[in-house]
């Protein structure tokens, strides 16, 4: 082979190399999701059988009412957990879908669920790198709740409104993706409008990422403000 060839093939072996590589990081992680989700499933069916006989021994004699408790918190723990294993399982098979995204980082599946008493809400946006080869890379994220208060415009960062964000922008560090979670306290008298959410790598600030999500409203606003 010629000589002058050799860096060029060098460099498409280490191309190829590192989308198997990543592909058999994504394998592995599927694999091992799958596998827990099984383990938690069989650990779920066994305490529940065990709450059953528990149960079943509580009718029959004067069991332990402490011993019953404990089982029935378990499984509902368990019943938990095994939510959360499915979820991220779905998590990481939507990320491998990339067709049609641009490089570079993105914001994907947020979601904003209000709690009953209305003056609090759930936050959650997953911030995702895509790359022919993906490294690990310092990003930062905004993230301005927008509204009225006493009818005037209004802006609160997340570090205003929820007790686990010190400051504004936050930083961190990703190679696939994060999931950005928390709670929201929302001021008396204060209508929400939007959160609008931002981030950008450290190393490239000018290609900032930014999405606006509505403020879900009910029926019954709906219809009054129509």
């Amino acid at each position: 082979m010629n000589r002058r060839y050799i860096p060029v093939v060098a460099g498409v072996l280490l191309f190829i190399l590192g989308l198997l590589a990543g592909s058999q990081y994504f394998g592995a992680e599927m694999s091992g999701a799958r596998q827990t989700i099984k383990n938690l499933a069989a650990e779920r069916a066994a305490m529940a059988e065990q709450l059953a006989e528990v149960t079943r021994l509580r009718v029959a004699r004067d069991v332990d009412k402490k011993a019953l408790q404990h089982l029935q918190e378990s499984v509902t723990e368990l019943n938990a957990r095994l939510a959360e294993q499915r979820k991220e399982l779905m998590l990481y098979r939507n990320l491998l879908k990339t067709g049609g995204m641009e490089d570079g980082l993105h914001i994907v599946d947020a979601s904003i669920v209000p709690f009953p008493e209305a003056s609090a809400a759930r936050y959650s946006f997953v911030i995702r790198q895509k790359a022919d080869l993906l490294k690990t890379v310092a990003i930062q994220y905004t993230a301005e709740l927008k509204g009225l208060l006493d009818g005037a415009p209004v802006v609160y960062s997340l570090a205003d409104l929820d007790a686990q964000v010190e400051k504004m922008p936050v930083k961190t560090k990703l190679k696939y993706f994060t999931v950005v979670e928390g709670r929201l306290e929302l001021p008396p008298k204060f209508v929400a409008q939007s959160l609008q959410i931002s981030t950008w790598s450290e190393n490239k600030p000018a290609q900032r990422r930014e999405l606006i999500l509505n403020w879900p409203r009910d029926e019954d606003e709906k219809n009054a403000q129509s």
